[in-house]
C-alpha cells in the first residue's frame, strides 16, 4: 500500500485551484476593481458608476454618489431595490438613513423623493437603468 504524503501548503493550494478551475468552480467569478468603470450623471449633483448588470434579469448593481443637497425625484419599482447606505445620510420622505442602514422597496412600490442634505454614496441593487 501507498502512505499518503503530506504537500507543501502552497503546492496543495495551487493543485486545490487547478482542479476547481478545471470543474468550472471559478469561471464564473468577477472582480470589478476600484478603480475601473467611470461615473455617470443620473440627475443634477447625482452619479451612478455600474459594477454589474444582468440582462436576463433587467437588473444592475451599482453606486450611487449624491453630493450635499442633491435630490433624486419620486419613482416606481417594477423590481424589488436595495440600497445599502455606505457614507453620509439620506432622507426618504421623512424616513431618515445613516451610513451601515440598509433600505429594501419592494416590486410595485413608489418611493418617495430622495435627498441628502449632507452627501452621500449608496450601493444598489435594482432593475436596469442604464447599459454598461
Amino acid at each position: 500500500a501507498i502512505h499518503p504524503t503530506a504537500l507543501p501548503e502552497v503546492t496543495h493550494q495551487a493543485l486545490r485551484e487547478r482542479i476547481l478551475a478545471g470543474a468550472g468552480c471559478m469561471r464564473s467569478m468577477v472582480t470589478v476593481r476600484a478603480s475601473e468603470g467611470e461615473w455617470r450623471h443620473l440627475a443634477p449633483g447625482v452619479t451612478i458608476k455600474l459594477l454589474r448588470t444582468d440582462g436576463s434579469a433587467r437588473n444592475m448593481t451599482a453606486y450611487i454618489r449624491m453630493e450635499p443637497g442633491a435630490m433624486l425625484d419620486c419613482h416606481t419599482h417594477a423590481q424589488d431595490e436595495e440600497c445599502l447606505l455606505l457614507q453620509g445620510e439620506i432622507l426618504i420622505g421623512g424616513h431618515r438613513l445613516v451610513a451601515g442602514d440598509m433600505h429594501v422597496a419592494e416590486a410595485g412600490t413608489v418611493h418617495q423623493a430622495i435627498h441628502s442634505p449632507r452627501g452621500a454614496l449608496l450601493l444598489v441593487r435594482a432593475e436596469q437603468a442604464f447599459q454598461a
